[in-house]
């Protein structure tokens, strides 16, 4: 059995392990929901960065888009201008051939100012009236430039060419001009979404920095939880174990008590049956006693 003093501290030692383990549930209820929040907040930046990932396939597409026609763009831009240089080639040597035909046939002048020219005499002669000298100057003056018209006849169809060569010229160019700007346009629509994509890619790498702190601070608190659910365990097991030790203690105690009170009621007991003997007067104790023996048994 134990002495006073270590039944003593026996008896106040489960207090102390009891308001540990008030303070070991506070701390476990706290770490507890910080473990829940952790969670909570690390589900919205994975929710973040979902929605920003989805934004950025999106940016994506409409990036692709434009760089796919830009490629079959350049390619009808690449043909008209080679379109282009074979009309100028061809328009280089129609004129090479007009410059020949023109040294050929010693032909001067402007067609075009001739035939202008020609126009304007005709109508003079008919609408005006003049004299016989004047009507024949202007009759040869006419029939020259008649002469010279038909000396620029033997060049039309080249001069037809390429005319029609420069007319198709500036078409393909302004075909070519305009497919250059929707190139342009398309490029910069482009290099919009791309940028756009890099901004966002660069929250994503923000976000998934804070998802590594918050994934680590998760690990920590559950660490801690661990720590303080395994000092809880013992703080329990502790006041267990003490009570198991009061318990026995208390068994000890009354099994000790007992025996003691057992050993008092037998001795009490042979001095009533010696005063029986001895035929003497049986006091209301003495009676208790005898009753209290047939009562209960005697270890």
């Amino acid at each position: 059995m134990l002495i006073k003093a270590q039944k003593s501290k026996l008896i106040k030692e489960p207090s102390s392990h009891k308001a540990n383990i008030f303070k070991l549930r506070a701390e476990l209820n706290k770490v507890s929901a910080e473990k829940e929040a952790l969670f909570s907040k690390k589900e919205d930046v994975d929710k973040k960065i979902s929605a920003l990932i989805n934004k950025i396939t999106s940016l994506k597409k409409e990036r692709d888009t434009p760089i796919k026609e830009i490629k079959e763009e350049k390619k009808k831009r690449d043909d008209y201008n080679r379109e282009t240089k074979t009309k100028i080639a061809a328009v280089k040597k129609a004129r090479e051939e007009k410059e020949q035909i023109i040294k050929k046939h010693k032909i001067q002048g402007d067609p075009a100012a001739i035939k202008i020219l020609i126009e304007s005499l005709e109508k003079k002669m008919e609408t005006e009236v003049m004299s016989f000298g004047k009507e024949r100057q202007m009759m040869k003056t006419l029939k020259d430039l008649k002469k010279k018209e038909k000396e620029f006849k033997k060049i039309s169809s080249v001069l037809d060419k390429i005319s029609e060569l420069s007319k198709d010229i500036n078409e393909i160019k302004n075909k070519a001009e305009s497919m250059h700007q929707s190139i342009q346009d398309k490029a910069k629509i482009s290099q919009e979404k791309h940028m756009q994509m890099i901004s966002l890619s660069a929250e994503v790498k923000e976000l998934k920095k804070e998802k590594d702190s918050i994934n680590k601070k998760i690990v920590e608190t559950k660490e801690q939880l661990s720590k303080v659910d395994e000092q809880l365990k013992e703080n329990l097991l502790k006041i267990s174990q003490l009570k198991g030790k009061l318990e026995k203690e208390k068994g000890e105690s009354r099994k000790k008590n007992q025996t003691a009170e057992t050993t008092e009621l037998r001795k009490r007991e042979e001095a009533v049956k010696e005063k029986i003997k001895k035929k003497g007067k049986l006091t209301t104790e003495d009676i208790l006693v005898l009753q209290e023996s047939e009562e209960g048994p005697i270890c």
